[in-house]
């Protein structure tokens, strides 16, 4: 009889934190490195509401979302979520500082590191295109799958390098990039929707 009133005092204490537990706000998940550069990738309730301090995070129908954090992010960030019941719950994630790789070279053409003017209207105009391409919101889950090398070459560029050309700095680097011969297959990392396609652009070449 004893050992009953023990495991039912058992049984009520777990179902007491999980009630508790609950009632604290709504339930969040999500994984990916918490670091400036890093992205997360997590679920929440279909109808919740999410912001990243104080920015909304789009959220598909299923509760997925995937954001991430800015190359020079502070490292602390609060993540918010708030349910149609009127709870709410906030977690504060403490981002890892990352250092970069920043290479100085000198003697480099002056029209390299400032384009002629008249280029100038095609640069300004290839940059809105990217921009809107980018824009685009579509309702699909492809990121909740993890992502696949787009080729088996060498990485020869790194997301958050920076290059300084005869003592100007550079737009850092928002990319990984793969060495290859010319007509080799490249994958597309993950299903989704091609927005651009630009045979030839000034500073990226063909572009998808």
């Amino acid at each position: 009889m004893k050992n009953l009133r023990i495991e039912q005092i058992i049984v009520l204490l777990f179902f007491w934190s999980m009630s508790s537990a609950f009632a604290e706000g709504p339930e969040i998940e999500y994984y990916g490195e918490l670091t400036q550069g890093g992205v997360l990738v997590g679920k929440v309730a279909p109808s919740a509401k999410l912001f990243l301090n104080d920015e909304r995070i789009e959220v598909t129908k299923e509760g997925h979302f995937v954001f991430g954090f800015g190359r020079d992010a502070s490292l602390n960030q609060t993540l918010i979520v708030a349910d149609v019941e009127g709870r709410r719950e906030e977690r504060v994630l403490t981002l890892a500082k990352r250092e970069y790789n920043v290479q100085r070279i000198e003697g480099v053409p002056q029209k390299t590191v400032t384009p002629p003017k008249e280029v100038l209207p095609r640069i300004k105009e290839e940059t809105a295109q990217v921009k809107a391409a980018r824009m685009q919101f579509h309702e699909r889950t492809d990121f909740v799958s993890r992502f696949r090398p787009p080729s088996s070459g060498r990485i020869t560029g790194v997301y958050g390098s920076q290059r300084v050309y005869n003592g100007t700095p550079k737009r850092p680097h928002f990319g990984v990039d793969y060495a290859g011969p010319v007509g080799e297959p490249v994958f597309a990392p993950a299903s989704g929707i091609v927005t651009l396609v630009h045979q030839d652009m000034y500073y990226s070449g063909g572009t998808l």
